[in-house]
């Protein structure tokens, strides 16, 4: 296991330099033997790369986990964002990240803030120098007093940040937040450590959408309706995508409603594009089972998608099928028709009786895209992706009549992309002058110099960057 404490760490030795082949199949007749002596051809060029190019004298096997702790011991007593940028390590592959959020209390004579409390982990991505997003990568409810005779005394919950592993590198700017009101020496104790393991995910993600959020969509409220903020949005798959998942972070609050909404009220939710839909009951069913626990307070009873004590998860959906290549796809997401009686903008509303005229029910909410592709295991390692130039891949592979090559530049640079036929004849080549690091991409239209069709099969490609070059 390897602490990173940030670039004085160094994980393996010997020459950066990356040589692979780039293989390009065009044609639309392929047999199915056809396919898989490419296949075969393209795997065993891989796994020879590789070996040949794996450092001798590794510091860290493949299956050592690379520790990144972040906030320590983190005291927090009032609900202001807490935010702090880390050192993770440089770009790479990562079968698994995880995130691991331990909760604990303050010394006597100092407390834990004995109520359940929203709190959440994002991640803050530049775009530009001034422009920024946050993305939600963990949310959590805090639990009951847990410092008493028998109670647990401290909680760990173990996140599942694989998604956001591309997001994960260099310089993190990180935000945690706990909606708490103490204001004094009570509160908790935070700690926050992302452990990565090196690999080859199944599906490697590289971009994010952000659709909804993040907010408090009140619910019930004829005058203020949900949906007026869950306005459509169009989605487009981006070309080197394979795959497309649909996420949300939902969790319902306040109660003493109509239906004790939201936080003890079963209501589903549900997000469609075109005749594509989904929906599912924002309900969390074994309170009782809370590993955090026991607890005082009423921390087993079950509700809208949380339990004292505990992650909350987001709702994942599978949403590849609902995209048509090209073609920008309409996200909506609609909440169960209901109507809070007990609300503050209802001047008919009678409290007493569990019904209190003075709050909302509402859910807080933030709903994502996130894209991923065929992974290019060059970055296994934890370290190995070269210091300047990096070769994502093309998709679609087979393609006709175009295929998008991607790569990524560590450091700004004069890019030129040439692809070949098998026969090392020169097919068409691109130049590009990259001012700002990052991902880019160039698509082939699957023609010559002269802009006449190439033939049916197989195609090389290489991308240059100075002195370096990956193919």
């Amino acid at each position: 296991m390897l602490e990173y404490n940030g670039p004085g760490l160094k994980l393996s030795d010997g020459d950066t330099a990356l040589c692979s082949e780039a293989m390009l199949w065009k044609g639309k007749e392929m047999s199915v033997t056809s396919r898989s002596l490419l296949l075969v051809m393209m795997m065993t060029v891989l796994v020879l790369t590789v070996l040949a190019t794996s450092p001798s004298g590794a510091v860290a096997t493949e299956r050592d986990p690379i520790i990144v702790d972040t906030f320590r011991s983190e005291f927090i007593n009032w609900a202001t964002v807490h935010q702090d940028t880390f050192q993770f390590p440089p770009p790479a592959l990562y079968e698994q990240v995880n995130c691991l959020i331990t909760i604990a209390c303050p010394m006597p004579p100092a407390d834990c803030d004995p109520w359940d409390r929203f709190g959440n982990l994002r991640l803050r991505h530049y775009v530009s120098d001034t422009e920024f997003v946050d993305y939600e990568i963990a949310r959590f409810i805090t639990p009951y007093d847990i410092t008493f005779s028998g109670g647990p005394q401290t909680c760990t919950w173990i996140v599942d940040a694989t998604d956001y592993q591309f997001l994960l590198h260099d310089e993190v700017i990180l935000r945690l937040y706990i909606e708490s009101w103490m204001g004094n020496d009570n509160g908790w104790l935070m700690t926050i450590t992302f452990e990565m393991l090196p690999g080859t995910p199944e599906r490697e993600p590289f971009a994010i959408q952000k659709l909804w959020g993040p907010g408090n969509l009140i619910y019930g409220d004829p005058d203020n309706p949900a949906v007026a903020h869950l306005q459509p949005v169009d989605v487009e798959l981006p070309p080197q995508a394979s795959w497309a998942k649909f996420r949300t972070y939902a969790t319902g609050h306040g109660f003493n409603n109509t239906d004790n909404a939201a936080e003890f009220s079963y209501k589903w939710h549900k997000v469609q594009a075109g005749l594509n839909s989904a929906q599912h009951y924002l309900w969390r069913p074994d309170c009782e089972s809370n590993p955090c626990s026991p607890q005082l307070g009423t921390w087993q009873y079950d509700r809208a998608g949380w339990c004292p004590g505990d992650k909350a998860d987001p709702w994942d959906i599978d949403v590849t099928e609902w995209f048509t290549p090209g073609e920008p796809s309409e996200f909506r997401y609609t909440l169960q028709p209901y109507e809070n009686w007990c609300r503050p903008t209802n001047p008919d509303c009678e409290g007493g009786g569990g019904c209190n005229c003075d709050t909302h029910a509402y859910f807080k909410f933030e709903a994502q895209v996130i894209f991923f592709r065929v992974p290019n295991p060059t970055g296994v390692g934890g370290g190995d992706v070269p210091a300047q130039l990096h070769l994502v891949g093309n998709y679609p592979n087979p393609f006709n009549p175009r295929t998008t090559i991607a790569y990524h530049l560590a450091t700004p640079c004069a890019v030129t992309v040439t692809v070949y036929d098998a026969g090392g004849a020169l097919m068409q080549s691109f130049d590009q002058t990259h001012a700002t690091a990052g991902t880019y991409q160039w698509t082939w239209n699957g023609r010559d110099q002269d802009g006449a069709p190439a033939p049916a099969g197989v195609y090389l490609y290489e991308v240059r960057c100075g002195e370096e070059r990956v193919a």
